[in-house]
């Protein structure tokens, strides 16, 4: 419930890109060591399956080829009917020796304590358009949509099969439900 991350992500000294997200499932400034983090953190703030997310969840001590290891997961997820915990890599690291036995491993080995692994492809996080469209929810849905107005966009929707999107941009008649309606894409509704 109260998850903090187990080593420290941002500091000044650091040589590559390191930042804040401000989280909207966890409720607080989630902490990226890498771009490529970041976009997933989006990502999971927009999938309306997704319940909750935490940075740099635990540290996992494991044995391969004889040898003990220590391995920081980026991403814990919470999708309600089952956990996962996430690892994000360009395209390259994941083809190295090292991710590809470490995965294998937590594959088979994390189930038994409950929680699925996914190697997830950084390219795959910044593909366009959809990196474009999340940020674009994101940036407009962050706001709780009242009762009445949530009541009329259902009704509205209830009329017609589809509704073009240029319908829900504001305009001078006061028409306001772009940041409504991303807001419900992004519960899900």
């Amino acid at each position: 419930e109260n998850l903090h991350r187990v080593r420290k992500v941002i500091s000044r000294s650091n040589a590559r890109v390191t930042g804040k997200w401000p989280g909207w499932k966890p409720g607080r400034m989630a902490h990226y060591d890498s771009v490529h983090e970041r976009n997933a953190f989006k990502l999971l703030d927009a999938w309306s399956e997704v319940r909750m997310w935490a940075e740099q969840p635990c540290l996992i001590r494991y044995l391969l080829d004889g040898e003990e290891r220590r391995h920081v997961q980026d991403i814990l997820v919470d999708v309600g009917h089952s956990r996962e915990l996430w690892e994000v890599k360009t395209a390259d690291d994941a083809k190295t020796p090292e991710t590809l036995n470490r995965t294998a491993l937590m594959t088979a080995a994390l189930p038994a304590f409950g929680y699925g692994y996914r190697l997830v492809i950084a390219e795959d996080l910044s593909r366009k358009p959809r990196l474009g469209n999340i940020q674009y929810l994101l940036r407009w849905g962050r706001h709780p949509v009242p009762l009445a107005e949530r009541e009329a966009l259902r009704q509205l929707f209830s009329r017609s099969k589809s509704l073009p999107w240029g319908l829900f941009q504001p305009r001078e008649d006061g028409f306001r439900y772009r940041n409504h309606v991303c807001r419900l894409i992004l519960e899900g509704v």
